[in-house]
């Protein structure tokens, strides 16, 4: 399954790829312009740059549609691949308490999620569009708020490689033999785990 994954989200990109850089090819046409002057990064390829390139095509309300309601299934798959990470992950640590009433700790959990993202949305619309306005929004950030983004940004995966480079360490053995053990599924399983569910772990 890993493998499957790992190929169709390649497959996908490498799909995509023909797709952006086509579309930027058509704009630099469209506007007689370098293909390096119209390209964009970031959400503002997303909702600059295809918007305005979707609005210059034949049937432009169709491709309007089917464009943001493939960004609303993305937004909603990235949502529920964290969420069941989370959900999945408290559910194994604590099955007699969270294990047997699921429907209703998901159902809990995001009314939680939801009351607390809330508020911090309006309170951003209210600043930028009444107390900012648009002057002061616009204007760019100072380095130093450049370089507190990127870190706090760098702080939410910087675990994943460090914990690679800390595994490869202590795993005895030579380089392929490390790897090799390194990409194995562990085989403990918790005491809990074997309790709820005698069954745990035999498709591995």
């Amino acid at each position: 399954d890993a493998l499957l994954t790992s190929s169709i989200n390649c497959m996908t990109s490498f799909l995509a790829g023909f797709v952006i850089f086509s579309v930027l090819g058509y704009m630099a046409y469209v506007q007689n312009k370098d293909i390096s002057q119209v390209g964009e990064e970031g959400p503002g390829l997303v909702f600059t740059v295809y918007p305005e390139a979707i609005a210059t095509m034949t049937g432009s309300v169709f491709w309007s549609i089917i464009f943001f309601l493939m960004l609303i299934t993305l937004g909603l798959d990235s949502t529920f691949g964290g969420l069941e990470a989370m959900i999945t992950g408290l559910c194994d640590e604590y099955p007699r308490l969270l294990g047997c009433h699921r429907e209703m700790f998901v159902l809990g959990l995001l009314v939680f999620i939801y009351v607390c993202a809330l508020p911090t949305t309006t309170y951003v619309l209210f600043v930028c569009s009444f107390a900012l306005g648009d002057g002061e929004v616009s204007q760019d950030l100072p380095p130093w708020a450049m370089v507190l983004a990127w870190s706090i940004t760098a702080s939410s995966i910087i675990c994943i490689p460090l914990y690679i480079i800390y595994m490869f360490i202590i795993t005895p053995g030579t380089i392929r033999e490390r790897i090799k053990n390194m990409i194995k599924p562990e085989e403990y399983m918790p005491p809990q785990l074997s309790q709820v569910n005698p069954n745990y772990g035999t498709h591995v």
